[in-house]
């Protein structure tokens, strides 16, 4: 599950689901580090699937 809301992601964490938390105040190109719950943030969707700027879609 993606989202840059905590709450969303709160909930998708408690029904069982991986996440990925956007921060979008990080710098461009920042790697994908956990916060202090243990939630990988990504700066951006380039740091999840570098192919989404393109539009094309990873193998």
């Amino acid at each position: 599950f993606l989202s840059d809301h905590p709450g969303e992601i709160a909930a998708a964490r408690s029904a069982g689901m991986a996440v990925i938390r956007l921060d979008r105040s990080r710098a461009p190109g920042s790697p994908i580090t956990p916060d202090d719950l243990g939630v990988p943030v990504a700066a951006d969707f380039d740091a999840i699937d570098p192919f989404a700027i393109c539009g094309m879609a990873s193998v």
